[in-house]
């Protein structure tokens, strides 16, 4: 925590104190390749979860015509590796994607667990420099529920940062996907 606590002080000296929401600029510097390894992370998910259906597709199109996709396209042999290929393709993709998500969820709940240390150890030290009639005019509760609930708080919301990026996306690229399958037929569910 004392280690995270610096880093976070380094980054409020060099950031913070002269521009707007100071303190989330000055963690996203003390944390700026952990959160953006995440990133990377999460777009690898996003990018696994949306080729299954492509997959799906190639799969079930394989198994409705077979034939279809041999070069001479009247030898089923020549074109059989192609559904084994989309079988096994969705379960190495399957396979990937929880890992991934497996590596995102314990790099971000690191991270989030070093912030809420660091926090944690500033508040206290600030807690430490106050005359004894600020602290009073603050509380002792509000000083604690800032070091305990409010960076609790801040360490959870580490795990679900970069879905405030990727749902979207996913939301959009699965629409026009299913627009691509059904057509208008898609958008029946915003009529609802």
């Amino acid at each position: 925590p004392e280690a995270n606590a610096r880093a976070i002080e380094r980054a409020w000296e060099a950031y913070g104190k002269t521009r707007p929401n100071s303190i989330g600029w000055a963690i996203h510097n003390a944390f700026f390749w952990q959160i953006w390894y995440g990133g990377f992370l999460q777009a690898c998910s996003v990018a696994l979860t949306l080729s299954v259906p492509q997959l799906l597709h190639a799969l079930l199109h394989f198994i409705e015509e077979p034939t279809s996709h041999g070069r001479s396209g009247n030898d089923p042999s020549e074109a059989i590796w192609l559904g084994y290929a989309a079988a096994a393709g969705m379960v190495l993709v399957q396979l990937f994607q929880t890992q991934v998500n497996t590596q995102y969820g314990f790099h971000m709940a690191r991270t989030g667990m070093r912030l809420r240390g660091g926090l944690s150890v500033l508040i206290f030290e600030k807690s430490l420099r106050l005359s004894q009639p600020a602290a009073t005019a603050i509380g002792i509760g509000n000083i604690v529920n800032l070091m305990e609930s409010d960076c609790m708080k801040l360490s959870w919301s580490f795990y679900s940062l970069h879905s405030l990026w990727s749902l979207p996306v996913m939301l959009v690229v699965g629409i026009i996907m299913l627009y691509q399958q059904v057509q208008w037929a898609a958008f029946c569910a915003f009529g609802v």
